[in-house]
């Protein structure tokens, strides 16, 4: 070897002795070149001015290169100048120059548009006896290996995304339940850092009451024939809390069949079972809310026929020739009392259903809440003195006042009031107490109503204002009621925005129902109008109504008070009656047939000769759409059936 590094050989072109002895008994020079020919590698041989002197088939075959395209022609010429790659040319030049050797250089070059290929150099100068220095060039391509292994690289790493980013945990367990792999929705799950869980066998996470079964299953994977298994269990978290998770197992086997590991898909059934308890409740809900819709309908037949027996009956004495004057008003009396108690369970059925859909809209105003108590209070008296109740109120001296509807705050009170003569029994006792209060949104005012009766269960104490919710539900029904009540005291409190509670300490222990208000801090300023009554005037009447019986009633009653009065079953007849009566006051009904009371009072607008006319309307509902559509239609007032007479009579009086 010179100094330089270079090998010094005796012989042959390629480098290899004329006596070099080869395999077969082979000595000579031809048999070399023929072996080098044929290297399963790419090989040239090139000598100092880099002219390519030899090429074995190899190099040929990879490049798809003839002899005469590449012998005698400089390397960097061959293929059109492909081979003409910068690096490889420093390197070569290098070798010309210092003799120094190329071992294992990756060249990275376009042979060809829109194809990388890489190489793998290896280079030598040789000195040749017979023909002087040459140097030895292997190119092998590594172009396809290269791929293999970026497409390996590319798989692995999109597999551990798969693997971390998938929405499941997803573990690798040993035979003997020892985590190996873990990814890191599993670890979310578990609550610990992975290396942590790599330490662990699942058993550790499961509580103790769990594992035998869990470990009887994982035992028998192995050898069951399917090699799978599905157990819904709890994970221990590390501050103690447990979180239910459904665990899918399958083994995995070797080649030859045989399980060597265990993959778990991991799914977090937290908010799933939330939502499963969540669908139990609703459907338990549901299905006591059908209970209670069964019970209602059934009590409010049984509560609107009560009335009826005595209805029938006074109609019955009104009809008997020889009725007494004594008989005849005690009739009167069930009549009333009879009609005024189907009125306000209609009442309240519609005051729920308006409150629940949202379609009610307070009258609020200045209200001086003393007035109220007393006005309900009054209107109680007479049904707590006829059960020997006694009925106590503490007011406070000064007035006070709040921002309210009193209609609607003298109901709520009412029925408070309601229930405890009805539930408190013969000769109990009933306090009203209004009190000052502060709290941190403001002034309140404390009102209590409290009985000393039969009390409320302590398992129905927490839904007392729930709808339909009522203590008994015996056939005797002895106190009555649609269980309604309480319901619209609580939503129609909470629509003043106050509050309402319900305490009782047990069954014959009585019952207190406490209501907060917001209290006005400042008494109104007094107000410098003052309303005058007018007296009765006799008026012309139109009654129109579709219901013969309600029209002429109506008719009947009116006329006994000297007003002068026709009537009309539909539209078009109240029309023609009109041109001709030329009546003061139309009393329309709303639900007629063909054309109903909206169109037929926009026609009597229409009429220049109807000026002057009121037209009061009469109907069944009583929603905020009705009531803005009369108003639309032209009518001058909106009366609920059955109508208030007292109302009618106030508006028959004005001028």
């Amino acid at each position: 070897m010179s100094q330089s590094g270079e090998e010094t050989v005796a012989g042959g072109e390629f480098g290899v002795p004329a006596t070099t002895e080869w395999s077969g008994g082979v000595r000579s020079r031809e048999s070399a070149e023929l072996i080098l020919a044929h290297l399963p590698a790419p090989l040239l041989v090139l000598d100092e001015a880099l002219v390519v002197r030899k090429a074995n088939l190899d190099f040929l075959k990879t490049y798809g290169l003839a002899a005469e395209e590449v012998l005698d022609r400089p390397l960097f010429a061959v293929g059109q100048g492909s081979w003409d790659i910068p690096l490889l040319r420093a390197l070569l030049e290098n070798v010309v120059r210092q003799g120094a050797g190329i071992q294992d250089v990756a060249v990275r070059h376009n042979f060809t548009e829109g194809e990388t290929r890489l190489l793998l150099l290896n280079a030598r100068r040789v000195t040749d006896e017979s023909v002087g220095r040459r140097i030895l060039l292997i190119v092998r391509d590594f172009t396809e290996r290269g791929r293999a292994e970026e497409a390996l690289r590319r798989g692995a790493e999109q597999f551990a995304a798969i693997f971390n980013q998938s929405t499941s945990g997803i573990v690798q367990l040993d035979l003997n339940g020892q985590f190996v792999l873990a990814n890191d929705h599993f670890v979310r799950i578990a609550g610990r850092p992975r290396q942590e869980l790599l330490e662990l066998r699942l058993r550790d996470l499961v509580p103790t009451d769990e594992q035998a079964l869990l470990l009887e299953r994982l035992a028998k994977l192995p050898a069951s024939e399917g090699g799978q298994f599905m157990i819904e269990h709890r994970l221990v978290l590390p501050e103690g809390r447990a979180v239910w998770v459904r665990s899918d197992f399958s083994g995995i086997r070797d080649p030859a069949g045989k399980v060597q590991w265990v993959g778990v898909v991991v799914t977090d059934m937290t908010e799933i079972r939330a939502r499963e308890a969540e669908l139990r409740h609703a459907a338990e809900e549901l299905e006591r809310a059908d209970r209670s819709k069964d019970e209602f309908l059934a009590m409010l037949a049984h509560e609107l026929r009560n009335p009826l027996a005595p209805l029938r009956n006074a109609a019955e004495l009104l009809g008997l020739p020889e009725l007494g004057a004594a008989e005849r008003d005690h009739a009167l009396g069930i009549l009333t009392r009879q009609i005024e108690n189907m009125s306000r369970m209609v009442d309240d059925l519609l005051d729920v259903s308006r409150i629940t859909e949202g379609k009610i809209a307070l009258r609020r105003a200045t209200v001086e809440l003393q007035g109220v108590v007393r006005s309900a209070l009054d209107a109680m008296r007479p049904a707590c003195q006829a059960r020997n109740q006694a009925l106590s109120v503490c007011l406070p001296e000064e007035p006070v006042y709040v921002l309210a509807d009193s209609t609607r705050l003298e109901q709520v009170l009412g029925n408070l009031l309601g229930n405890a003569c009805k539930y408190g029994g013969e000769g109990c006792r009933i306090d009203v107490t209004v009190a000052l209060a502060e709290a941190a949104a403001g002034p309140e005012v404390e009102l209590r109503v409290r009985d000393n009766g039969i009390g409320i269960a302590p398992e129905l104490l927490p839904r007392v204002f729930e709808l339909f919710m009522q203590a008994t539900r015996s056939l005797d029904r002895a106190h009555g009621g649609l269980g309604i009540g309480l319901t619209l005291v609580d939503r129609l409190v909470r629509l003043h925005g106050g509050t309402v509670e319900a305490h009782s300490e047990g069954v014959g222990r009585g019952s207190e129902f406490v209501i907060r208000l917001p209290r006005l801090a400042q008494p109104p300023k007094p107000a410098g109008t003052v309303r005058s009554t007018l007296p009765a005037m006799a008026r012309r009447l139109l009654v129109v109504d579709d219901n013969a019986d309600s029209a002429q009633a109506m008719a009947m009653l009116q006329r006994a008070r000297g007003h002068e009065v026709r009537t009309a079953g539909d539209g078009p007849q109240a029309l023609e009656l009109a041109q001709e009566f030329r009546p003061e006051v139309v009393l329309l009904d709303i639900g007629l047939p063909g054309m109903d009371g909206f169109e037929v009072a926009r026609r009597l607008r229409a009429e220049p000769a109807q000026a002057g006319l009121r037209i009061y309307a009469m109907s069944g509902y009583r929603s905020d759409q009705d009531l803005a559509q009369a108003e639309e239609a032209g009518f001058d007032a909106y009366l609920v059936k059955p109508v208030d007479l007292e109302r009618l009579r106030e508006l028959l009086a004005q001028r």
